[in-house]
């Protein structure tokens, strides 16, 4: 938390990445010969009830490898973002959009949502709703049904530090992680989103996850970090019920890192709507950097990406980053064609961003 604190009031900031938990393989360091001081995973690759034991037991054994050697080698910092899965989703099931079979994507609205469980937060919290967590992606049974969804969530939470407690280094030293709230809560496209789940619900759910953590794991290597989208309507104050920035905010013991999700940056058909979005962008990020200043915490843009945007996105996230009043940590862009620009001019732009000196990144061995 020390080396973010210093770095955030700083002019400089890290470059950070999402390495696909797939294959673990960073395309940013193939790519450019560099590694990120910050990377992101994903706790729902080693949590859940929606696939197979086999498959979360791989992945928590190669993700913790590589938790291990980036910490051993680069002293690099893992976040966990949590896509949850919906413990209601139903076996087999496909989101038609894009029919992929991401089980968070199962939410209220979507076809077969079953109209009796939009309140996914609440019956967490007040340990009702009915049997879930039976729904799997290939139809078969790989888990043990709950009777409520509390039950399932703390199910998960177990999985999750236990999966913590393997993160060691050669001495047996705790590696300190970084844990993201469920994200974006701002929109609507989860279940936890604020049309679906109180303020007050939402900071419970959210305290609920880190007392238990810190109490089974180590309080000292975790970090926890609340990162709403862009969509609230105003920074606001604690205490709020609408839609503002701090309306969802746990509170500051409960709190060490704030950011914003992002994919407006570079964005625009036309120079001035590019303008006006980062205006936008610079006046959220001026309102957390005062806030993480006033409180001890540390700002970020917790995730971001090119895959939708111009080919001169990273020089508007380095003007994002660098402008006045705004002291971020790091810049997190969302791996794959997120991170990495498809075009010639991207590309170049991309190699520039990286070339300059305020984004920290760390040369690959043998580069």
């Amino acid at each position: 938390m020390a080396e973010l604190r210093s770095v955030a009031a700083s002019s400089n900031f890290y470059y950070a990445v999402r390495i696909p938990e797939k294959t673990l393989v960073d395309d940013v360091e193939k790519e450019a010969g560099i590694r990120t001081k910050v990377w992101y995973s994903d706790l729902a690759a080693v949590s859940g009830t929606w696939r197979q034991r086999e498959w979360y037991e791989l992945r928590r054994k190669s993700i913790a490898e590589t938790v291990k050697r980036r910490w051993e080698e680069d002293r690099a910092i893992a976040v966990f973002t949590w896509h949850m899965e919906n413990p209601y989703v139903p076996s087999k099931w496909r989101y038609e959009k894009n029919r992929s079979a991401d089980a968070f994507r199962f939410k209220p609205g979507v076809k077969g949502f079953p109209e009796e469980h939009t309140r996914l937060l609440a019956e967490i919290l007040n340990g009702t709703g009915s049997e879930c967590g039976t729904g799997t992606v290939d139809g078969k049974k790989h888990h043990e049904p709950s009777k409520n969804p509390r039950e399932w969530f703390m199910k998960i939470l177990k999985q999750q530090a236990d999966f913590l407690n393997t993160l060691v280094d050669g001495k047996g030293n705790r590696i300190p992680v970084a844990i993201r709230y469920l994200h974006e809560s701002d929109g609507d496209w989860f279940a936890w989103g604020h049309t679906y789940a109180s303020a007050e619900e939402f900071k419970a759910v959210c305290r609920l996850v880190c007392d238990y953590l810190r109490k089974n794991v180590d309080k000292d290597s975790l970090l926890f970090a609340y990162t709403p989208d862009r969509y609230w309507t105003s920074f606001g104050k604690e205490g709020d019920t609408g839609n503002t920035f701090l309306a969802r905010y746990p509170g500051d013991g409960y709190v060490d890192i704030i950011g914003i999700d992002d994919y407006s940056i570079g964005t625009g058909e036309t120079d001035k709507k590019a303008k006006w979005r980062h205006k936008n962008t610079v006046k959220q990020l001026k309102e957390l950097s005062e806030f993480a200043a006033k409180r001890g915490k540390v700002a970020c843009i917790s995730e971001t990406g090119c895959k939708k945007g111009r080919d001169d996105f990273h020089s508007w996230l380095f003007k994002a980053c660098t402008a006045k009043g705004v002291n971020v940590a790091f810049a997190a862009t969302w791996g794959g064609p997120y991170s990495i620009p498809s075009t010639p001019e991207g590309l170049a732009d991309w190699r520039k961003f990286l070339d300059n000196p305020q984004v920290i990144t760390i040369k690959s061995k043998g580069k």
